[in-house]
Parts: structure tokens; sequence; C-alpha cells
């Protein structure tokens, strides 16, 4: 007896959407959305799933669910009740949204019609037979995006997968989205390329946003985009599997990201990806922390590929809308050149320096983000720039600069000046400043020192060099201030004479030079036994009243992020680093002989009745005990040269206190020198103090 058409068995089904996600349950007659879709295309079910070869027996891939199991997505009834809904996303909104919280899109202030919940066809998770669907993630409509597990792996690895229909089998029915349904114009864009006319589109495309699109672009630019698992086209079906790059996501890396270095260089290699998608005819919608991955070398990837948007603006595409979208791109998308993605390049910098996704309080109209130098009046000057240039409504306020730069989009310009800054923050930047007193129990200062500090721009080059010289007269002796003095004077002139000191005297700092540390070191060491042989003269040919003048010595050179240091006497010299403190130099005196000796130990020498009797001094008849030190420095370092003035009445921890609470380099030189004077001052005390910028 023939069974009636609506009687018969559901076909079966096979091929790549069953090897991929396995076959559904046949859909009612009224599901007919696209995968993923909001109802921008209206497509049979029939069509998500091609018809499979009839040998292929699935019959049991469909158990009967019993009562008290749960429906598959596939069987879910569309709700009688009408719900208010994104159009670009198809996510359920809330009656007094202003913006959808799940793709951004700004809503009109009108209320919109509510449309019948789309319904998603789900792939259900134990069918697949090589990728386990874990979870869907944002994609545009008519795609499909899920993140799933290779079942085929000894350790399961997570990939995404991108499911679309072939561009031929549904553009009959796709329908465009009128421009003052997506977006609340609260203010009109100024200004259009009301000078350009569309383009058409090209063929390739047509593709989009399709699997088949995303496949081309990625293997146009492998190098900057995810690894191709596998592509496949069968039938209706474009199905696109890729493995997600390894890295840290860019949110994190820039707040973990120790120098300014790495995010110089980061923008600029997100201007460069950009720049490259222009060369295929695409832009981005919008830019999104989230979007990029910084990779084991430290490279830029991109990660999501959904605001990929090919230009000419294809007629179907519908506008989010989101924040950090061109104002321009969404008004007048027929118009739309490369030069779009400057808006939402500056969104990307404005956003990382907030530590968050923009919300609509960052913005004083549409279009019109808060003023950046308000919020962070101290930053950078390069990053000022850069969200001035891009982040405007204002298409004529953007890069490029010149009107006859013969690269409109600006991207030369920006990726110029953001490599000149990778260029710059490699060359540290120091804040030095010394203070000296009599104290309390003298009536002359027999401490000296100098400061030296040098630094230019020239040419995209940055130079910062300083050189401190701190040398404190033996107390008790002839003519102490009259040594250190010498001193000082004598090691000025022996060093500034010569590469690479003679930036604090005829040469350009922002010159480049190369820097031996063995050659800086011994002409170091040299211009300290000349300081020496120096006093020890003028005290033996002078008038009788200089005889036996002496003094300590601390000599450092700061350059290209090192310190480079001679020390001779008991002055000091610290590295204050992340909340420690380390004294690098180390006393030349008798009592802590004793101690190396193991004489004595750190206890006893603490109240020595001889612990301040020099070992090695300035003004010695014979050669001194030079020591000679190279450090690396970090950003956020402290050094701080001090005479015994400081030492004797303020402890390490002390010292590490006040430059843990104070910002300038300034603030910390005359906190230490009070605090000397205040717990005692019965020495003469210099201290200065450089900070690492």
């Amino acid at each position: 007896m023939p069974t009636s058409p609506q009687n018969d068995p559901p076909p079966s089904r096979g091929g790549i959407w069953n090897r991929l996600w396995a076959p559904r349950l046949e859909s009612k007659s009224d599901e007919n959305a696209v995968p993923g879709s909001s109802g921008d295309v209206e497509i049979p079910a029939d069509a998500l799933a091609p018809i499979w070869d009839s040998a292929t027996d699935t019959a049991h891939l469909h158990p009967v669910a019993s009562p008290t199991e749960a429906l598959e997505p596939s069987e879910i009834p569309i709700p009688s009740i009408p719900v208010p809904v994104c159009p670009a996303c198809s996510a359920t909104l809330d009656e007094k949204a202003t913006y959808c919280l799940e793709c951004g899109l700004v809503l009109p202030k009108e209320k919109m019609e509510p449309l019948p919940a789309a319904i998603r066809v789900e792939p259900a998770p134990d069918w697949h037979e090589r990728y386990k669907p874990e979870q869907p993630l944002p994609s545009r409509p008519s795609v499909q995006r899920w993140l799933a597990l290779a079942r085929q792996e000894k350790s399961p690895k997570q990939v995404e997968v991108y499911y679309s229909l072939k561009r031929s089998a549904v553009t009959e029915q796709e329908i465009a989205t009128p421009e003052d349904e997506m977006v609340n114009l609260q203010a009109p864009l100024k200004q259009l390329h009301s000078g350009s006319a569309p383009l058409p589109v090209s063929a390739e495309s047509l593709h989009w946003p399709g699997a088949h699109w995303l496949h081309q672009m990625i293997q146009k630019l492998p190098a900057v985009m995810p690894a191709i698992r596998e592509f496949t086209e069968e039938e209706a079906a474009e199905i696109l599997v890729i493995d997600p790059p390894e890295g840290t996501n860019l949110w994190d890396a820039w707040e973990k990201s120790p120098t300014l270095v790495d995010r110089f260089r980061w923008l600029a290699e997100i201007a460069e990806l950009l720049q490259k998608l222009h060369q295929h005819n695409v832009v981005m919608e919008a830019l999104r922390p989230e979007m990029f991955v910084v990779n084991a070398g430290g490279h830029i990837v991109l990660a999501d590929l959904t605001e990929l948007l090919p230009i000419p603006v294809p007629s179907i595409a519908q506008m989010k809308g989101a924040l950090s979208t061109a104002p321009e791109l969404v008004l007048a998308p027929e118009l739309a050149d490369a030069s779009v993605d400057l808006y939402p390049f500056g969104a990307l910098v404005y956003a990382l320096h907030h530590g968050r996704e923009l919300t609509d309080l960052d913005f004083d109209a549409y279009g019109v983000p808060r003023s950046f130098v308000s919020i962070f009046p101290d930053g950078h000057p390069l990053f000022t720039q850069v969200v001035l240039k891009t982040f405007t409504r204002f298409v004529e306020q953007r890069y490029p600069t010149q009107e006859d730069d013969p690269d409109q989009t600006g991207f030369t310009e920006l990726i110029a000046q953001l490599r000149a800054g990778e260029r710059s923050a490699q060359a540290l930047r120091y804040d030095a400043v010394g203070w000296s007193s009599t104290g309390l129990a003298r009536a002359t200062n027999e401490d000296a020192f100098a400061v030296f500090h040098a630094s230019a721009y020239e040419q995209d080059r940055w130079g910062d060099q300083t050189m401190v010289i701190l040398a404190d007269g033996m107390g008790g002796c002839n003519a102490g201030e009259v040594a250190s003095a010498m001193a000082i004077n004598t090691i000025r002139r022996e060093l500034c004479s010569r590469d690479p000191w003679k930036v604090f005297h005829d040469q350009d700092p922002s010159l480049p030079v190369v820097v031996e540390e063995e050659k800086i070191l011994e002409m170091m060491h040299d211009a300290i036994e000349t300081a020496n042989s120096t006093i020890h003269t003028a005290a033996e040919q002078g008038d009788g009243t200089q005889i036996g003048m002496g003094c300590t010595c601390e000599v450092g050179f700061l350059m290209q992020g090192r310190l480079y240091m001679g020390h001779v006497g008991d002055s000091r010299t610290y590295l204050y680093r992340e909340g420690a403190i380390r004294q690098l130099t180390q006393d030349q005196t008798l009592v802590n002989r004793l101690v190396s000796m193991g004489v004595i130990n750190q206890e006893e020498a603490i109240n020595h009745p001889r612990r301040h009797e020099l070992d090695q001094a300035l003004g010695s008849s014979h050669p001194v005990q030079i020591q000679l030190i190279s450090e690396p420095l970090e950003v956020g370092d402290a050094l701080i040269f001090c005479s015994d003035g400081l030492t004797t009445h303020v402890n390490d921890r002390s010292i590490s206190e006040v430059l843990r609470n104070t910002a300038s380099a300034e603030a910390a030189a005359r906190r230490l020198v009070n605090l000397a004077n205040a717990l005692g001052g019965s020495d003469n005390v210099t201290v200065v103090v450089v900070r690492v910028a």
C-alpha cells in the first residue's frame, strides 16, 4: 500500500555536513532560518543540510526521545509571543535597551517592531565524528561560527568552524536594512567622501561573508591569520575549519608588557596588518583587543575573522554600528574606502588605555569620543597624537597630515610614527636630581656632586645619557672640600673629551654610538686614577694647608639601558627595583675589611669606633683600588648615589620606603636629605636620585 507524501520517512543524509556535524532531525516546515542568521536570509531548512548519499544509513542516529528527555535544538518551537530582537545578530533585547549587548548595535530611539525570535539550527554535540561542537561564537548573519574539539587527536584540540551556504544559494533572498534603523544619528557627520562614487562589487566579494571568502583571505595573508585545518565545499555548503592562533590575548599582553617597546611594536604590526588587508580591498568593520593574539614570538596575529568587510561594501552588508565602527562606514557604506580603518584603530588604542571595552559613556555624541587628553593628561605624547589623529568623527582631522601624501588612507604615516615610537622607547629616559646639606653639626660642606644630563631627538632618533659624580671630602683632614671639588672637575674634564661622554660637551646625544663595556670601564678607571694623582700632587705642592687632603668618589654613567660605575671609599650607590633595594658598591673601610676577614661580624661593625676610617680614598700617594660595576637597567628602576651622611642615620629599609612613596627624583632626594637631618644630621649629607622611565 503506497504511503502518502506526508508519511514518507526522512531521506538519508551524508556528505561533508554529516562528517563534520552529523545529520539533524527534520526541521518543521516553518523553521527556515539560515544557521546563525538573524532572519536576514530566508532559506528552506532542507538547504541547510544537503541531501546525503542514499547509501548512507543514518537511522541509528535518530533515537526516539522519551517524554523526560530534553528536546533537541531543532525541535524547539518558535515562541507564539513576539519578542524584540536585534536586527543584526538576532539576540533577545530588553524593552529598555539602547544597544545590543551581544554585537554592540546602537538601536534607534523609536521602539522597533517586535520580531519572532529566530531559532538557531545548532548541531547536537553527540553526533559528530571528527569535531565536537562546544559553543557558538559571534559571527555575521548567514554564517555559523563554532568552537569545537577535534576528536581524532590524542589530545583533543580546540578549533573554530565556520559554516555557511554558498552565496549563489542565498543572494536572491537577502534583505538590506535601511540605515536609519541601524543607528541612532545623534549628530550628523560633517564630511563624507562626497567626491567618490560607488564602485562595482568585485566577483570575489560575491562570496562574502561566507567560509569560501574567509578561506581565500587566509590564503592571501597566512602569516597574520589563523592556520587552515581544512576547507570543503559540497553542494550548497561551505565549511572552513581553522586552528586558533596560540598566544596571549592582546588585553592581557598589553597589561603585562613591561616596556613601551612592545606596545608600540604591537600597534605598528596591527596597522601593517590592516594595510595588507587594504591591498586586497578589505577593511575591518570594528576593532577590539580580543580580536588579536600575541604569539610566542611576540608578534600580532588576527584571531577573529568576523569583522572583515570587502570594499566596495556589498549592498547586502548590514552594519552593526559598533562603538568602534567608523561613522561614515555606517552612514554611507557604498562610499567607504580603506581610510575608514583609522577610526577603529584609534578606538582600539583608546580601549587599551582604559583597560576595558568601550561603552556609551565614553562618547559625548554618536561618533564623538570623550577627550583622550582630559582622561590621560600625562599619557605618552605619541599615543595621544595617534588617538587624536584617528579616533575622531571628522575625517579631515585624521591621517594623513599632508594633503599631497601619496597614501591618502593615512596608514603609511601612522605606521611610520608608531615605528619611531618603538625606536624611541628603546632609549630609556633618566630623571636625575641631587641635593646636599651641611647637616646639623658642621659649619661647612665638604661634599660635592655634579649631574650631567643630555637628551635629544633628531630625525626619529632619541638619545638620553646621564652622568653623576659625587665626592665626600674626608672629615677632620685639611681642605676636604677642595679635594672633593678637584675630583669632580678632573673626572669631568677627562671623560667629556672622549666618546661616549662628548654628549655632555659638543656632541649630539641622538647620534648612534657603539658602546664597548670594557672600554668604557677602562676609561672611567683611568679618569678616577688621574683625579687621585691630581689631588695628591696639589697637596704636595701647596702651601701646607692641603697636606693629607682626600675624598671618596662615585662616578655613574647611564647610557643605552645600562649603568657603568666606578667607586672609591665609603660613599654608596644603591639600586631600587620593584620594591627592593640593593647596595651595588662595597664600603672600602677598615671595619669592612675586618668583616671580610672574619675578625668581626656585621653587628659589631655597626657601632665600631673606627667604622668611618677609610681604607681607600682619592689623594693617596699610591694607586687606589677602584671598584668597577656594569649593571643593566629596567623601566621603573631608581639609583641612589649618596655620601655616608645619609647612611649613618637612614638604613636601607627607610631609603626603600622613601623611594616607594615618592613619584619623582626631586621629591625622593629632598625627602632623604631631610630625613638624615631629622635623625641627627651629624655629617654633611648629599643624595643624587636617578629614576629610569
